[in-house]
């Protein structure tokens, strides 16, 4: 169909986040482990475009009165495109907020915790919609 806008598919599966609250960052686009340097981990955006649509599932629960938050980064940054998984939750979503990208930006995830959640792994994806030229 022409000039279709084709929608893609990020995300990654990461190795144990510490059962702490260690601020650790991942790649969107990478099977990786969690680092608490942003730098180490971020992906560089190809076309200019959005960001939207996040979904987290952790393998494991925080646990009563802990929680985790995962923020997407552009450029180092904190964005409005976030979810908050808490209690015996095993899965978060932002389906409202979007982030505008441009070709070189660099991106990855945050997670921050508050209490002492449970080590987990996680999977987690987020939509890249490039913008039609």
């Amino acid at each position: 169909m022409a000039g279709a806008v084709q929608k893609t598919i990020c995300g990654g599966l990461q190795a144990a986040l510490p059962a702490n609250t260690t601020t650790c960052y991942m790649g969107l686009f990478s099977v990786d482990n969690p680092t608490t340097t942003v730098a180490q981990c971020t992906g560089i955006i190809a076309a200019p475009g959005t960001l939207a649509n996040l979904r987290v599932q952790l393998f494991t629960a925080p646990g009563a009165g802990d929680t985790r938050t995962f923020t997407v980064m552009l450029n180092g940054v904190a964005t409005s495109l976030t979810c908050t998984i808490s209690g015996t939750g095993t899965t978060g979503s932002d389906l409202v907020n979007t982030v505008a990208v441009v070709a070189g930006d660099y991106v990855s995830l945050r997670s921050t915790a508050t209490g002492t959640p449970a080590a987990t792994f996680l999977g987690f994806t987020c939509d890249f919609t490039p913008t039609n030229a």
